[in-house]
C-alpha cells in the first residue's frame, strides 16, 4: 500500500493498494497518527520488518476489522519525494482465515528478512522518483 500524509500532517490516507482487498482498503480510511506502525514508521522516517505482528503493542488493528483479515506480518518504509517524508509504503502478508495460527517454530520461508527490506527500500526510491518526474511535469506544463 501506499500511504500519504493528510489533513495537515494529522494522518495518512491509504491511496493505492494491490491486494484482493484494494477497495476496501482506499475507500474512505484515515490512519491517525497517534496509533499504529504506519504512523510510526511516517513520524520516525525508519523503515520496519516484522513477522510476528500480533505481537507488537504499536499494531493498531482497525483496518484489520475492516477488511476481516489479520496482518502477521509487515515491511513499511517512509515515501520521500519534493524533499521531504510525504508517507510510507507498507508490503503485508495476511492470514487468510482468523483462527489460523502461525506455527512457533524457526523462521519461514514465508517471512520477511532484511535482504527483503533493502530490496523494497530501493524499489520504493525509484517510486519516488517517479512521482517527482510526474510532479516536475505537471509543475512546468509538460503533460
Amino acid at each position: 500500500s501506499l500511504w500519504i500524509a493528510w489533513e495537515a500532517d494529522s494522518a495518512l490516507v491509504p491511496v493505492w493498494n494491490n491486494g484482493p482487498s484494494a477497495e476496501i482498503i482506499t475507500r474512505d480510511f484515515v490512519q491517525p497518527l497517534t496509533s499504529g506502525i504506519v504512523s510510526w514508521v511516517y513520524l520516525t522516517e525508519q523503515p520496519f520488518i516484522e513477522n510476528a505482528l500480533e505481537e507488537n503493542p504499536r499494531k493498531d488493528k482497525t483496518l484489520d476489522a475492516r477488511v476481516g483479515k489479520s496482518t502477521e506480518a509487515m515491511l513499511a518504509v517512509p515515501l520521500h519525494f519534493a524533499g521531504a517524508c510525504r508517507g510510507v509504503a507498507s508490503a503485508v502478508r495476511v492470514r487468510r482465515e482468523p483462527s489460523e495460527q502461525r506455527p512457533e517454530t524457526k523462521p519461514s520461508r514465508l517471512d520477511f528478512n532484511a535482504s527483503d527490506l533493502q530490496r523494497f527500500y530501493r524499489q520504493i526510491a525509484v517510486a519516488a522518483q517517479l512521482i517527482e518526474r510526474r510532479l516536475l511535469r505537471h509543475v512546468v506544463g509538460w503533460e
